[in-house]
């Protein structure tokens, strides 16, 4: 079983086959490895300035399609809750005390937005709950309008290209 820092997981939905996939990147930044799948990627490689060589994790070539969204999991969190996450809700329940006691505080407007706690993204999960999270991530993208919208502008996309 391995376990994967949260911060460092990308989560990308593939609009033309409605699915969410996870990626995470070796230590070396050469591969990037699919976790719902196993399947391993080359990250490709373009000249930079100068003629230097750089690696980009460029997903159309990836995945083989342009038609995708992007989410780290502070942008997933926000979009489909802690319901994804159930290993997160107590950790979710803990922030919420935690707001609800720097709202009642009567030096409330003193408080930064830095101030306030939030879930702990740079925590490690295990792959089985990644996977399962993602999942139960998936069926609530594929609900929401706007995703809704851009699969079918993907759908009729190929008829507006002459």
């Amino acid at each position: 079983m391995d376990r994967f820092r949260l911060n460092d997981l990308i989560w990308i939905y593939n609009l033309e086959r409605r699915n969410l996939s996870v990626f995470v990147k070796n230590s070396d930044g050469t591969r990037a490895k699919n976790i719902m799948d196993g399947t391993i990627y080359d990250i490709p490689t373009y000249r930079g300035e100068y003629g230097s060589v750089e690696r980009r994790l460029d997903f159309e070539k990836i995945l083989g399609t342009k038609n995708y969204t992007v989410y780290f999991f502070k942008d997933l969190i926000g979009r489909v809750g802690t319901k994804a996450f159930t290993t997160l809700a107590k950790e979710a329940r803990r922030v919420e005390k935690e707001q609800d006691r720097l709202r009642k505080d009567t030096n409330y407007c003193e408080y930064s937005e830095y101030d306030y706690p939030e879930i702990d993204a740079s925590q490690y999960m295990l792959d089985s709950d990644i996977i399962a999270a993602t999942r139960k991530a998936e069926a609530i993208l594929q609900k929401d309008p706007s995703i809704k919208k851009r699969e079918e502008e993907c759908k009729y996309d190929d008829s507006y290209q002459f």
